[in-house]
């Protein structure tokens, strides 16, 4: 990257000869540029076929990048089916991102087959990974499947709070409270406020009094 922006050129010519040999980076890299104009005439058209071409090469990056284009529409036509299935490409390419896109598309059902059990699976990678907002998405489908204290949803909560997900903070407030420990629970509304998440700062009103 630091030689693209000494000599965005020369960076161009050899992305281009890269991704020529095969190289997904090089496709990935070079459509980056010509999306922006750097060293190369700005072609939305042409970055965006880059893309498909880096993904086809073995970048996951080109496939996320692309499937998110079709996922939102605009430079390219709506997809959501197309979308989901470069999402998966990127995913099994090892690119957490695409798993964490893929997730929220099961889940929900998003053009593709709601499935809770594939979507946990999924988060349960991500969040390993360090994705602090699939802790939160984990947790929460473990909460609403089994709304009783479990230990394995707290955890998840606290990894996702750990990461500043202020409704994570929120949530491992709320379980210290109803174990009866509102000393334990103030500090975690208090970064969820601090955060304006406003469920909590009422909450801190409260236990502050």
């Amino acid at each position: 990257q630091g030689g693209a922006a000494k000599d965005p050129k020369k960076a161009t010519e050899l992305f281009d000869k890269a991704c020529e040999a095969g190289v997904g980076r090089g496709c990935y890299e070079l459509a980056q540029l010509m999306a922006r104009g750097i060293g190369v005439p700005r072609d939305v058209a042409k970055a965006t076929n880059l893309l498909r071409d880096g993904c086809t090469k073995g970048d996951p990056r080109g496939c996320v990048q692309l499937g998110g284009l079709f996922h939102k529409g605009g430079l390219v036509p709506k997809d959501l089916i197309r979308a989901a299935g470069l999402f998966r490409e990127g995913c099994d390419m090892g690119s957490m991102a695409g798993c964490s896109r893929l997730a929220q598309m099961v889940e929900l059902g998003d053009s593709v087959t709601q499935d809770f059990t594939e979507a946990k699976a999924l988060y349960a990678r991500t969040c390993d990974a360090g994705l602090a907002n699939d802790c939160y998405r984990l947790a929460r489908i473990r909460k609403r499947e089994d709304p009783k204290p479990n230990r394995e949803t707290f955890v998840l909560f606290s990894r996702a709070c750990d990461g500043d997900v202020a409704q994570a903070c929120h949530e491992v407030g709320m379980a210290w409270e109803a174990a009866r420990n509102p000393v334990k629970a103030l500090p975690f509304y208090q970064k969820a406020c601090a955060a304006e998440f406003n469920p909590s700062c009422a909450r801190v009103r409260r236990l502050e009094q």
